[in-house]
């Protein structure tokens, strides 16, 4: 009975893995992707779900973290593909909110990079460190293929205001964790630096851009 009761208390985790969409084209590379995945490639963006909020990591030119949350699988910017299970959290649902400010912490905005330091690497540490599995290589396959002839891309391209899917500007507060809220079952798990809803921050950085 102790052990169903402790399940209980630890959520199950997601990777939520979408088609990033050009806005002048929206289509395209959702069709290109399904030739794409066929051979373990493509272009996407990923994120983690639990507790019934998803976090992503985009890049920005500010001080602060580049990690945010917005309601699962409505990331800006991009197409919702699949969600992948990755089971039962090892920690239970009043530990994640420290887990996320410590991740917060080293994933800031400045250090997104396309390549090297993307939305899918981050995804692939938090759902290590909820799950201890990481993700499918074939999500960011690509964007390690793209390291190796960056000398032929035009300058600037892994820089953090090119990430496809920016941080908005009220990312998480770090230094501000609500974790009441997740322990609690309740929505966000931390408070924004500018108190702004998470979801309506991203809605403004949407359009700015």
């Amino acid at each position: 009975m102790d052990s169903d009761v402790d399940g209980a208390l630890r959520p199950s985790v997601f990777l939520n893995v979408y088609d990033l969409q050009d806005a002048s084209r929206p289509e395209w590379i959702t069709n290109l992707n399904w030739y794409l995945y066929s051979m373990g490639l493509g272009l996407y963006h990923s994120a983690i779900e639990v507790n019934g909020r998803e976090y992503a990591f985009g890049g920005h030119d500010m001080e602060g973290t580049g990690v945010f949350e917005n309601e699962p699988r409505q990331a800006y910017g991009a197409v919702f593909r699949e969600a992948i299970p990755l089971g039962k959290s090892k920690h239970r649902a009043q530990e994640i909110p420290s887990i996320i400010e410590e991740l917060a912490r080293e994933f800031s905005g400045v250090s997104y990079n396309l390549f090297t330091r993307n939305c899918n690497n981050f995804s692939d540490e938090l759902g290590e460190r909820l799950t201890g599995k990481r993700a499918p290589t074939w999500i960011n396959r690509l964007a390690s293929y793209g390291e190796s002839i960056k000398c032929f891309l035009p300058p600037g391209v892994d820089s953090p205001h090119m990430a496809p899917v920016q941080a908005p500007q009220a990312s998480i507060g770090y230094d501000r964790v609500a974790s009441e809220e997740l322990s609690n079952g309740g929505g966000s798990a931390v408070t924004g630096t500018t108190g702004v809803d998470q979801d309506t921050a991203g809605r403004q950085q949407k359009s700015a851009s």
